[in-house]
């Protein structure tokens, strides 16, 4: 007995033939074979006829680790005698892997933070493993290095796998199929290119406004980013000129508690606009500045005080201070505390305001117009008697005094 071919793969066929001898022309003969698998085939060959036909057999299934399968042939004649031992050859059978078909959803996005989902599918030359199912083993790198794995339970026809991108890059997702027998096929595999997205959805607010000049207000906020892994650099402009930048670690949405100082109201009071710009590693920013704002009153000055900067003086020194009195609009230094407005300006003016105003003036010994007691010691007069005293410059004094002796 021989077979036409060995090893085949499960679900192939071998083709068996032979001959055996008998002595009695005239006897018709049984011919039963058993292929190893559970299965037979039996011929019935006419009187005379000792050659067995070639019979082919399909194996579904290789047996385990691939072992061989014994034919066994029996020879019975027509009045019922056999071989006294039935001829054999044998068949090995060899396993053949399953092969995984992936597909992709037609809705995927390829955006980080999406849900990408994917199904498989396997097929096997051997019935016997189609019909028992595989086991699907799903596997994704990013960038080159391992990311997330998936095994399905044994015995399935088919699978689905999904997961969420942590961030841009580069992944593929590949699945593998087992069968009964531990056997895995090739993968199948998609390069998936995922996109970075910018942050989004920003909402901030402050602690407390309106608030008075060189007072404070803290800033509070949040934004999403659906890449976990991103980093952000958020630049708070507080209206003022002036800015904040803050670092926040990967997976960080909340920006911090951030304080600030305004040392100054603007023009008829009106508010600050905060703008806040968040922007993560890759370079992406929110599309539009989140934005707030805060009203900054003015306060006004209080607790005043003035000094000269010398008293008593002598008359014609206090008449020339009159007189840069009367040409400055100031008498000495004038300190205001403003001390909540630190970049406030001020005008201080004296009693009676500045030259030309019609207000009183200070009146200071020995301006013109007083009349002051003196003793005149000229000839032949030694009482005294008022007379106009002028400060000791211009304006005619000496002129006055000359009239004042014709008399």
């Amino acid at each position: 007995m021989s077979v036409s071919a060995s090893p085949i793969d499960e679900n192939g066929s071998t083709t068996l033939s032979g001959g055996f001898s008998d002595p009695g022309v005239l006897d018709t003969h049984t011919v039963v074979i058993n292929w190893g698998d559970t299965t037979s085939t039996t011929l019935n060959l006419l009187a005379g006829v000792t050659a067995i036909p070639a019979t082919s057999h399909t194996y579904l299934d290789n047996r385990a680790s691939d072992a061989a399968y014994t034919i066994s042939v029996q020879v019975t004649d027509k009045d019922g005698a056999s071989l006294s031992a039935a001829a054999t050859t044998t068949v090995t059978v060899n396993n053949v892997a399953p092969s995984a078909a992936l597909t992709a959803a037609e809705d995927n996005d390829l955006h980080e933070g999406n849900t990408l989902s994917f199904s498989a599918t396997a097929t096997d030359a051997g019935p016997t493993d189609q019909a028992a199912g595989f086991t699907f083993q799903w596997r994704v790198t990013k960038n080159g290095a391992a990311y997330r794995s998936l095994d399905s339970a044994a015995g399935q026809a088919s699978s689905a796998y999904s997961f969420v991108p942590d961030d841009n890059g580069e992944y593929v997702v590949s699945v593998t199929a087992t069968d009964k027998d531990g056997l895995t096929g090739p993968a199948d595999s998609q390069t998936l290119t995922v996109l970075n997205v910018a942050p989004s959805a920003a909402s901030v607010s402050v602690s407390a406004s309106p608030i008075d000049e060189n007072g404070s207000t803290t800033l509070s906020g949040s934004f999403s980013d659906p890449g976990v892994l991103d980093t952000h650099t958020v630049v708070i402009n507080w209206g003022d000129t002036t800015s904040t930048t803050l670092n926040l670690l990967a997976g960080v949405t909340a920006i911090p508690a951030t304080s600030h100082t305004y040392l100054d109201n603007q023009a008829s009071d009106a508010a600050y606009t905060i703008s806040v710009q968040v922007t993560d590693k890759d370079g992406a920013s929110l599309s539009a500045a989140a934005t707030t704002t805060v009203t900054v009153n003015n306060v006004a000055p209080s607790a005043a005080s003035v000094s000269v900067s010398a008293s008593p003086i002598d008359e014609k020194r206090e008449h020339d201070a009159q007189r840069r009195f009367q040409r400055s609009g100031r008498a000495g230094h004038a300190h205001g505390s403003d001390q909540l407005g630190r970049h406030d300006e001020h005008d201080v003016e004296p009693v009676g305001g500045r030259d030309g105003d019609s207000g009183h003036q200070p009146h200071l010994p020995g301006q013109p117009g007083e009349r002051r007691g003196v003793h005149d010691q000229r000839a032949g007069h030694g009482q005294g008697r008022g007379e106009p005293v002028r400060g000791g410059d211009d304006h005619g004094d000496g002129e006055q005094r000359s009239a004042e002796r014709g008399r």
